[in-house]
């Protein structure tokens, strides 16, 4: 009987030796290796991603202070110094605050529009 393959036309060997090669992933013939690494490597991101979170909030703790907003505390410039056309009203609340502040009227265009 002749052989199947003669030896000058032999098959060549198979390069992965299980049916569980993915492209990029390793060869593993064992399904439950492969979940562990698999999360493990999830579990290496989510402690990434916590360790990230973790350090934005520290930065922002310890930096909180420079976040608050202190005007400063000279005379404010007159309304029409800073903006042409503005001019300095004061708004009465309901309980007898008097708030100052500056009033800008719209450019003077030829459209005659309303928003409602």
């Amino acid at each position: 009987m002749p052989e199947a393959f003669p030896a000058s036309r032999q098959r060549p060997t198979r390069l992965f030796a299980t049916p569980y090669r993915v492209a990029g992933a390793r060869a593993t013939a064992d399904p439950v290796a492969q979940h562990v690494r698999q999360t493990t490597s999830v579990k290496q991101v989510v402690l990434v991603g916590l360790v990230f979170v973790g350090l934005l909030l520290t930065v922002t703790w310890a930096l909180q202070r420079r976040l608050i907003y202190l005007p400063s505390e000279g005379p404010v410039p007159e309304a029409h110094d800073v903006i042409d056309g503005a001019r300095e009203v004061t708004l009465g609340t309901s309980d007898g605050l008097a708030l100052g502040a500056w009033f800008v009227p719209p450019p003077a265009s030829g459209n005659d529009s309303a928003v409602w």
